[in-house]
């Protein structure tokens, strides 16, 4: 008599090995697939860091390029400004409105030497650094400056441009 275990046995066993067998096309997609992934991202990181690295570059140029316009604008107001006096110019060769008082908190007495009535021309506020001069023909232009502390030069007639 056939003994009736053997069947099970070697049915179990083919059961087995067929499952066996058949994961091990799954096992090696699944190898497949982690690599894939690990390649990714080993890529994505590699595309992060030169990203990070190229916006740092670009914030510290950029940054850079602030200071330098930061630094060339105040070489710009200090040449300009120098020491934050004023220069006053009056044009009086156009009298009309009426007479200044107070030019910057400090009382200016007007009229400036040579006009002989209270009105006066235009007025430009200038820093101390730039020089009046007339051109030929127009001589009727006087100034004077300010100093930050309030004292003023009193009036004066510019030099003839050279």
């Amino acid at each position: 008599m056939e003994n009736p275990y053997r069947k099970l046995r070697e049915s179990v066993a083919l059961i087995i090995f067929g499952i066996i067998l058949g994961s091990i096309p799954g096992m090696i997609r699944l190898d497949q697939m982690r690599r894939e992934v690990e390649a990714e991202r080993a890529e994505t990181q590699k595309l992060n860091d030169g990203l990070r690295a190229g916006l740092m570059n670009y914030e510290r140029e950029l940054s850079d390029e602030k200071q330098k316009h930061s630094t060339d604008r105040a070489d710009c107001q200090n040449a300009i400004l120098g020491d934050g006096a004023r220069t006053i110019l009056l044009d009086l060769n156009h009298p009309w409105g009426s007479p200044i008082q107070q030019v910057m908190g400090v009382s200016l007495t007007l009229p400036p030497p040579g006009n002989s009535s209270f009105a006066t021309g235009p007025m430009w506020v200038i820093p101390r650094a730039i020089t009046p001069h007339v051109v030929d023909g127009v001589l009727g232009a006087a100034y004077t400056h300010i100093w930050p502390d309030g004292r003023t030069d009193g009036w004066q007639r510019p030099s003839r441009a050279e």
